[in-house]
């Protein structure tokens, strides 16, 4: 805070300054738009301190320290909320991995029993051709041999009656 010594001593004039952070005019220690603080330096200016600068100063200095306070503890909390929500991201991201992996390895399982289900069928109807071919040969022998024994008691049969004959 500037006092101007040329109007009197009594009304102080207060010099508006520029925030370095924000570029708003203001006064005081602390910017009021931003909370950044403004440093000016008052040695060499030619200011007559007053009887009441000590009260001043301190009621200042009380402010500005609860602003600061209040500044740090906003910050604080901001960074626990941040935290907060990069823990909480964390946690999502890690159940989201889990029930992926979860996922795959339960498509990877009925994949597995896809294939072993392709595999049991495919072997069954190999053993069911496998059968299948069997019986039919079986029978084919079976008709062949049945033609065969007709064949052999007609030629019997005729050979029987040639020799009745002659």
């Amino acid at each position: 805070m500037v006092y101007n010594n040329s109007i009197s001593n009594i009304d102080p004039v207060i010099e508006m300054l520029k925030c370095p952070n924000c570029g708003q005019k203001t006064g005081g220690d602390y910017c009021q738009w931003c909370g950044y603080p403004v440093i000016t330096d008052d040695k060499g200016k030619g200011v007559e301190p007053r009887e009441d600068d000590s009260a001043l100063a301190a009621a200042l200095r009380l402010a500005a320290e609860k602003r600061e306070a209040e500044e740090k503890a906003r910050r604080e909390a901001e960074e626990k909320a941040r935290r907060g929500v990069v823990e909480k991201a964390r946690r999502i991201a890690e159940e989201i991995a889990k029930r992926e992996a979860e996922e795959k390895a339960r498509q990877a399982a009925e994949k597995r029993e896809a294939e072993e289900k392709v595999r049991r069928e495919a072997e069954e109807k190999a053993r069911w051709e496998a059968e299948e071919k069997a019986r039919w040969e079986a029978k084919e022998k079976a008709r062949r041999e049945a033609e065969e024994k007709v064949r052999r008691e007609a030629e019997e049969k005729v050979r029987r009656e040639v020799e009745e004959k002659a």
